[in-house]
């Protein structure tokens, strides 16, 4: 019917990088124990729903913790956020394999000569930061459909050999510095233990599972739960059930606390853990992720 009606929504998209790939998410981005359930239950998955809360009572028993560092820019007022302008205006990007930091600016050109790529090209000034929708990780780009997005290949769809400049694209570049540089000083940093990060831009993350209540599909938040090392297991066993009814994080503690974010990263200590976007397992190592407000179109239910 929603096919039908053609009623549509705005939705925010997230760009996800880590060191070796580029993504865009939907839902969520995982560290610790909730990525922990939905990876390790696969192997019960025939039994249905019932594996996360089978799994989530033997990770209570054995609850672990994890090292490492986490940043995040974090908003200020969510009631005051600038609205974005429709339609979204997308802009020029290029890549080139196995860079996204690239000394070498001959490399490089963009679509379009009034560029700011372009000017750079010529003047003979280097990029400190150059990509597009392009996975570093692929032989062939990855393409995801945006409102006005175009692709266009500078070698046939056949070949496995491409010339220096490959591609080039509509789609949002990162805001970001690259994951090896340093972030901007008004970023909160917290060093430590931590239970489980688990940064969500929708309220549902599973059918039964309000994780974050005051979330909208096109409001530019992203939501960030933090849990502490130190809480006991009883704290953590009303936490799961809490988030059947999104009551969770009622009186943020110590240990519990939910973060209104534009965009974060985590940076893990050792190589042993878990990292998931959308649910899907990714490579365990330093990932950062930003929001883009209102970037895409999806068909809603009518609820008239």
């Amino acid at each position: 019917m929603a096919l039908a009606r053609g009623k549509k929504a705005h939705m925010d998209v997230v760009r996800v990088e880590t060191k070796s790939k580029i993504m865009f998410s939907f839902l969520s981005v995982g560290w610790g124990l909730l990525s922990d359930i939905d990876i390790e239950s696969e192997r019960l998955r025939a039994i249905g729903g019932q594996r996360f809360t089978l799994w989530a009572l033997a990770r209570l028993v054995g609850l672990r913790k994890y090292k490492g560092v986490l940043s995040y820019a974090k908003i200020k007022d969510i009631s005051n956020l600038p609205k974005p302008k429709h339609p979204l205006t997308i802009g020029h990007s290029v890549s080139q394999d196995d860079a996204l930091d690239s000394p070498d600016v001959e490399a490089f050109f963009d679509c379009d000569e009034n560029s700011d790529v372009f000017s750079s090209a010529v003047n003979g000034k280097r990029h400190s930061r150059v990509d597009s929708w392009y996975s570093v990780n692929s032989r062939r780009s990855a393409f995801y459909s945006t409102r006005g997005s175009d692709y266009h290949s500078v070698t046939s769809s056949g070949s496995e050999m491409r010339s220096p400049v490959h591609a080039c694209m509509h789609g949002p570049a990162s805001h970001l510095p690259s994951l090896v540089s340093q972030l901007p000083s008004h970023w909160v940093h917290e060093e430590g233990e931590f239970v489980m990060v688990h940064v969500s831009y929708q309220s549902y993350i599973g059918e039964d599972l309000l994780f974050a209540p005051s979330s909208l599909l096109s409001d530019g938040v992203m939501w960030m739960l933090i849990i502490k090392a130190g809480i006991s297991r009883t704290q953590v066993l009303s936490f799961l059930i809490g988030m059947s009814q999104g009551n969770h994080t009622d009186g943020n503690n110590e240990f519990i606390k939910m973060v209104p974010v534009s965009a974060f990263r985590i940076v893990p200590e050792g190589p042993n853990g878990y990292l998931t976007v959308d649910g899907e397992m990714v490579e365990y190592g330093p990932i950062q992720a930003e929001i883009f407000p209102n970037i895409v179109n999806i068909l809603v239910p009518d609820t008239k």
